[in-house]
This record gives structure tokens, sequence and C-alpha cells, in this order.
């Protein structure tokens, strides 16, 4: 009886960490600088998510930022962003999705939600 509970508890266990394994959000790390957008050191003004995954902005600028989305699903505003202050935001909904900052028309970044396709079990 043992040996049948644990190979049913393993079955079970294996089957969750497998559809788990699409299921992880993850957190993209940009940097306002210069009056733009960065990741890794580099200016972008476009990024691809998938749908659960947050955006961190850190303002390693010398100036305030307000940022904001007004896209339906994905809208959020960080209103005055202070040097060396970060925040996040979560990508609700799939779609297109553009950010921008009500303080300097130039920054945009265009942000493209892909939907999160589950992970199917191995056999």
């Amino acid at each position: 009886m043992y040996d049948k509970f644990l190979t049913v508890f393993c079955l079970a266990l294996g089957l969750s960490l497998a559809f788990a394994g699409g299921a992880y959000a993850a957190d993209h790390l940009i940097v306002q600088k210069n009056k733009s957008f960065e990741a890794n050191g580099v200016a972008i003004d476009d990024i691809k998510v998938k749908v659960g995954d947050s955006l961190t902005f850190t303002n390693n600028d010398m100036v305030t930022h307000n940022i904001y989305s007004r896209d339906p699903g994905n809208e959020f505003e960080i209103p005055k962003q202070l040097p060396g202050v970060t925040a996040s935001v979560v990508m609700k909904t799939r779609g297109e999705v553009n950010i921008r900052c009500a303080i300097h028309p130039k920054m945009k970044l265009h942000v493209t939600v892909e939907p999160n396709a589950p992970v199917a079990p191995r056999h």
C-alpha cells in the first residue's frame, strides 16, 4: 500500500513540476539612463516578455521620470520616480504595450507581451 502511495505521489509531483516549469515569471531589469531605457547596459526601444513577467525600472538618471502605459490590460503609472528609485510592474495581458515618460516624451519603450505557453509533461 505504501509503495502504491509513494508511486502516485511521485508521479503527481513530477507532473506538477513539469507544468510549473513554464509558469515561473521572469523579472526584466530596465534602467532609465540618459533619458532612455537600457537593458544589460544597452539602449533599447523594444523588448519581448511573457504574460506574468515583471518589468523592474531603476532610475539611474540625474532627473525624475514619470513612466506610464495606457494600453488596456497593462495600464500603469509610476509617478515622480526620483533618481535611484526602483519600481516594478507586471504585464498582465498579451499584446502590444507602449511605455512613455510623461516628462520626457522622447523616452519610449515598446513591449510585446506574448502568451505564457504551458510546458508539456515528459513521458
